[in-house]
């Protein structure tokens, strides 16, 4: 069952090999984010310390801060500049015609909009089974709700401040992180003007795109974050221009790595210090920016030298983590919680048990069961 795990033969270029190899890290990073909030939860690994806290609370505080809110964060961008370099890898330099789009769009009826539905399904019939199990009400289901549950019935925690000190916040569907999915959706369906865009403008439109990005002024509607508008035109352009992005990235992996340094040093001694103000916004999209094309190179790097290997199973099995790790992550804390030890060690164990048990269940959906996946990821 778990044979799909071996080492497989390198496939494609360069590039094809990275964005193979990536995707399960980066996978593992989005679970580390989501089992590491401890603000706010009710099953809180690390507490925030109070200033008369000894040297080690401290330490730990900022260790996880360090790996959750800031290191981690160059996952979701990397999967959007993934998804548009793909999008139109095959794609002629001088053309995207309607065939092209429609091919396209019909794909993704399979691998975005029937698993976005499915998992959004899944969610709202685990809400109601926690509901029955606890005497709950079922809110969730009213006319009131029903129009949002696909699109933004939620609301992040998290919030950026704009350039002019407006404070947003992030929204997605009934299912959280399915706002990855929604995204790319409607991202796709613009493809064409994306497409119209870098090519009339040469890509210099992805200037304009990043300026929106630092300033945040560009305003938070469901499915149109800058974020992705960003990453995913930021992919398109290498696969429309035909260029390699590895070999772009290294003539600048030495001025992104000292950016990358500066800006996650300035993000770690200030982190919530500023929270309503724009300055850090500037220091934040520096560093993720800066840092995804430093990975990139060191990927791309270890990859050639034959110290990377690649494991296409884990790859296909990474968005059935990124989708699947909400529903196991409640629990898993609640089991941390009663552990003898607590704070990194047992956010890390935390971490490894819930990927460990999504690999298992998905390498027995893939091997008994494979038309789940088909539903549930778009795999064939």
């Amino acid at each position: 069952m778990f044979e799909i795990f071996k080492p497989t033969p390198p496939r494609g270029d360069i590039q094809s090999q990275v964005i193979e190899w990536l995707r399960f890290p980066l996978a593992v990073l989005v679970v580390l984010i989501h089992t590491g909030c401890f603000l706010g939860s009710n099953f809180n690994l690390v507490q925030i310390p109070p200033p008369e806290a000894g040297i080690t609370a401290h330490l730990t505080y900022h260790s996880v801060v360090a790996i959750q809110q800031i290191l981690a964060h160059i996952s979701v961008p990397l999967f959007f500049f993934m998804s548009g370099y793909l999008y139109f890898f095959k794609t002629k330099r001088e053309q995207f015609s309607i065939e092209d789009y429609i091919a396209k769009t019909r794909s993704r009826i399979f691998t975005l909009l029937i698993p976005y539905i499915a998992w959004n399904a899944l969610q709202i019939i685990h809400i109601l089974i926690i509901a029955i199990r606890d005497g709950g009400s079922y809110d969730i289901i009213s006319l009131e709700t029903l129009p949002h549950l696909l699109w933004d019935y939620s609301q992040w925690d998290r919030s950026y401040c704009t350039i002019f000190g407006e404070v947003q916040h992030m929204t997605g569907p009934v299912f959280l992180v399915g706002w990855f999915i929604r995204d790319l959706i409607i991202v796709c369906l613009a493809a064409p003007a994306i497409w119209w865009l870098i090519t009339k403008t040469k890509g210099w439109i992805l200037l304009i795109f990043g300026l929106f990005y630092v300033t945040w002024a560009w305003p938070i509607a469901s499915g149109l974050l800058i974020t992705t508008v960003f990453w995913f035109s930021f992919g398109a352009l290498f696969s429309i221009k035909k260029l390699n992005f590895v070999d772009v990235f290294r003539r600048f992996k030495w001025l992104n790595l000292v950016v990358s340094i500066i800006s996650f040093v300035v993000l770690l001694a200030n982190w919530r210090k500023e929270q309503d103000t724009w300055w850090p916004t500037i220091f934040y999209v520096t560093y993720v920016v800066s840092t995804a094309m430093v990975v990139v190179c060191f990927t791309a790097t270890l990859l050639e030298r034959g110290k990377l290997q690649l494991r296409s199973g884990l790859g296909d099995s990474t968005y059935f983590i990124y989708l699947g790790h909400p529903f196991l992550v409640g629990y898993v804390l609640k089991f941390l919680s009663i552990m003898p030890f607590q704070g990194i060690p047992a956010w890390f164990l935390g971490v490894a048990i819930i990927v460990i048990a999504l690999l298992c269940v998905y390498a027995f959906l893939r091997k008994y069961v494979p038309w789940t996946l088909r539903v549930l990821l778009g795999q064939k």
